[in-house]
């Protein structure tokens, strides 16, 4: 089986705004300390250019030129210059270089800070946005699955009953008339809204879908179904509930799990017994609480399955591209 999305891709991505909105506060220092310094200091950083790794890269030649000239021209207000514009006391020659040097790492430190608080600020967004927007996309998915699921209520599907050459709507709804009967309901046409047969032809027949006037007829055959077991020609007859493409599939992936003993549904909703431990037994006249299954995301809590296929659940729009 392939489990290729794994625990927590659901994960809530909200979990670090206040982390960015820190990021974002100190980038905006790191600006404001950048301006101060003197604008020309910019003049290093290459406005759109990447580096190999795709990031925001400058220059800290050009960084340091940029100081050395800045201060030489503030120096050169002061006296103390000769004829030829070399200062002609030794002390401030030496400290020139020493004073342009220790502002370039200053503003040096200052860039990459800001360099890298940068990239920062602009590749989080986009993936919050990507999370946002998965969130999005798979809560839509789970509403709209429950909302098709609803309107399935007063339906269910027969299975297994032998579809004939040319077969008619007439025909069709004495089969599933005759199948209510041994079941022991008495259903009427008038009790039904639809009888028709849906689906991909399998073993010689079609499912046939019978949506009931009300839920209570509908229960009322879901609930004495078992006795078609003992009726003649019955023995591969199924009624069951009118299941969403999703948790037809949920149901087969739930029944598949190696932890899991059985699994059925009840009015679309899908329930299950895990296995017991080797050596455990059930206790005598106990009953154990089945476990509800209603979206794959449920798998992961109340299962503890590690990973989910996505893929075979016909999910491929939510797995994250990683």
């Amino acid at each position: 089986m392939n489990r290729g999305a794994k625990r927590g891709l659901f994960q809530s991505p909200f979990s670090s705004a206040k982390k960015d909105q820190s990021k974002a506060k100190k980038a905006r220092d790191l600006m404001d300390a950048a301006e101060v310094a003197g604008d020309d200091a910019t003049g290093g950083l290459r406005e759109g250019e990447k580096n190999e790794r795709g990031k925001l890269q400058f220059d800290v030649a050009a960084i340091h030129e940029t100081v050395l000239s800045r201060v030489n021209d503030t120096l050169s207000g002061f006296k103390g210059k000769d004829k030829s514009g070399d200062f002609d006391n030794p002390l401030i020659r030496q400290l020139i270089p020493a004073l342009a040097t220790a502002v370039s790492v200053a503003v040096g430190e200052v860039m990459r800070g800001i360099v890298r608080d940068l990239d920062e600020r602009f590749s989080q967004p986009e993936r919050v946005t990507n999370d946002k927007l998965l969130a999005s996309v798979t809560r839509l998915t789970y509403e709209n699955d429950l909302l098709q699921q609803y309107t399935r209520r007063e339906s269910v599907r027969v299975y297994g009953i032998k579809q004939d050459e040319d077969e008619t709507e007439e025909q069709v709804e004495r089969k599933v008339m005759d199948i209510f009967t041994k079941c022991g309901v008495d259903v009427k046409l008038d009790d039904t809204a639809a009888i028709h047969r849906v689906g991909k032809l399998k073993n010689g027949s079609r499912p046939v879908l019978v949506k009931f006037m009300s839920r209570r007829k509908r229960r009322e055959v879901m609930e004495k179904k078992k006795q078609l077991k003992g009726e003649e020609g019955c023995e591969r007859i199924y009624i069951n509930d009118d299941l969403t493409p999703l948790r037809a599939r949920l149901l087969g992936y739930v029944q598949r799990l190696d932890g899991v003993e059985r699994a059925w549904t009840v009015d679309g909703r899908v329930y299950c017994l895990k296995k017991l431990p080797e050596g455990h037994a059930a206790t005598s006249g106990g009953q154990r609480k089945p476990i509800v299954i209603e979206t794959p995301d449920d798998l992961f809590d109340r299962l503890d399955v590690e990973s989910v296929d996505f893929v075979s659940l016909g999910l491929s729009h939510l797995v994250a591209d990683n």
